[in-house]
């Protein structure tokens, strides 16, 4: 799957604004779930942030950012590390299959 430029999508179509606000306000209540240390002064992850029509709003200021890449990286550490542990036989209960 190649990744394609923004350009080619038309910006007139219906229900872009919708889209954009939903999209800007999950990433806004996200980094405040998963970013302890965040930056409340302005861009998207500011208190009580534009969601359209103020450019300052449409993007996470840059401590923000680098908040956001080392939770990611932390994430990514954790999950590469991480182990499951399922029983394939239960203690005391029996054998499912006939033998």
């Amino acid at each position: 799957m190649t990744r394609r430029s923004s350009s080619v999508y038309p910006r007139n179509t219906p229900g872009l604004s919708r889209r954009i606000v939903l999209g800007r306000l999950v990433a806004h209540e996200a980094r405040h779930q998963y970013i302890l240390d965040h930056f409340d002064d302005g861009g998207l992850g500011g208190e009580s942030a534009e969601l359209l029509g103020v450019a300052s709003s449409e993007k996470f200021h840059k401590d923000d950012q680098k908040n956001i890449i080392g939770q990611l990286a932390k994430f990514d550490t954790t999950q590469k590390t991480a182990t499951i542990h399922i029983e394939t036989f239960p203690k005391g209960q029996a054998f499912a299959f006939k033998e």
